[in-house]
């Protein structure tokens, strides 16, 4: 099947993203520190040291890009208290 970017439909709609990324220490190992984050937005699937971010349903790819950077600034932010990344 080939999609069509140029259909004016294809961005319309609905849209939400999961991004899934592992947690490493500062010299590049997984890390072994329990899940530190509380918001549901922030979560994992199955590994501790797993980090999932989910975003809100969003009505434009621009407003998804908009809260997956912020879901990013934040755990990045508290992700470098504990020396991880």
């Amino acid at each position: 099947m080939i999609l069509n970017l140029d259909n004016e439909y294809i961005f319309e709609g609905n849209f939400g993203l999961e991004r899934e990324t592992l947690r490493v220490t500062s010299d590049g190992k997984l890390s072994q520190t329990p899940h530190p984050f509380e918001d549901k937005l922030l979560d994992r699937d199955f590994c501790e040291n797993q980090l999932e971010m989910i975003t809100s349903v969003c009505k434009g790819i621009d407003e998804l890009f908009k809260s997956l950077e912020k879901l990013d600034t934040v755990a990045r932010e508290e992700l470098k208290k504990i020396n991880e990344y």
